[in-house]
Parts: C-alpha cells; sequence; structure tokens
C-alpha cells in the first residue's frame, strides 16, 4: 500500500511539475505553495512549514511523510529542478526538507 501511495504522489506532483513553467527554484516553491505546503527557503534548503495532511499524519505518520516525501521529489522531478527531497521530521515544520543541489 504504501509503495502504490508514494507512486501515485510522485506521479502527481511530476504531473503538476510538468506543467509549472521553468524548471527554477521559484517555480517549486509556487507549486508547493498551492499546494499547501507553505515553503520558505533558506539557504540550499526549503523547508515546508505546513503539512496539509497534518491531521492525518499525526495517526498515520509513515505513509504521510512518505507520501509528502514523494510528492514534492515529484514536483521537482518534473519540473527539472536540480532537488531532493528528503525526510528530517523538526518540530513546527512538515517532515520534508528540500536541498538544492550544489552541482
Amino acid at each position: 500500500l504504501g509503495d502504490a501511495v508514494d507512486e501515485a504522489a510522485a506521479r502527481t506532483g511530476r504531473e503538476l511539475g510538468a506543467e509549472a513553467g521553468p524548471g527554477d527554484l521559484a517555480s517549486f516553491t509556487r507549486v508547493l505553495t498551492e499546494q499547501g505546503f507553505e515553503p520558505r527557503v533558506e539557504g540550499e534548503t526549503v523547508l515546508l512549514s505546513n503539512c496539509p495532511f497534518d491531521a492525518l499524519a499525526k495517526a498515520h505518520t509513515a505513509l504521510v511523510c512518505g507520501l509528502n516525501r514523494a510528492f514534492v521529489q515529484g514536483v521537482a522531478d518534473g519540473l527539472g529542478c536540480d532537488v531532493t527531497a528528503c525526510l528530517e521530521p523538526e518540530p513546527g515544520l512538515c517532515c520534508v526538507k528540500a536541498r538544492v543541489s550544489s552541482g
């Protein structure tokens, strides 16, 4: 079930990313904003100030956090944006952080 959810989330993210325009960080954060994540860029990291599925994540953390990571990576992939989505839980933020590749 987890793999199917992650693949569906990644596919949806890729589709939204591919429709979003240029593959830059501004387009990446715009798509995430439109989906309710409240991204903010700090250096080479995009922090997500909100989890759109916070209530569900409290009961099904691994499933929802995996879905979020797959979706965020899918958006980056669809845009062709050089970003890697990672699970890095931190109080007050979504469990996903997106790191801009420096190479």
